[in-house]
């Protein structure tokens, strides 16, 4: 039920809906004629929400790693913070 959720919220964030917008402001200039520039929008967009989206993984992976890391911590504490990354 917990990735049911998470998926449903990542449908939700900005974004997403940003770039859903894109697209679909890309799709009504293609329809209007203006192909380049719609075609632009369309790539921009789904370009710009991959590499946001690679980003956070990046930053999640730096913290799964920092963890790792840490020798002062206690390996309970540490289990407990990976378990609260959603990858």
């Amino acid at each position: 039920m917990n990735k049911k959720l998470s998926r449903f919220e990542n449908l939700l964030s900005r974004k997403f809906i940003i770039s859903l917008s894109c697209i679909i402001g890309g799709i009504s200039l293609i329809k209007a004629g203006s192909f380049i520039p719609g075609m632009g929008a369309i790539i921009t967009s789904c370009t710009g929400y991959l590499v946001a989206e690679g980003l956070i993984d990046i930053k999640n992976i730096e913290k799964i790693s920092n963890i790792y890391k840490s020798d002062k911590a206690d390996v309970s504490e540490n289990i407990e913070k990976l378990e609260s990354f959603d990858l």
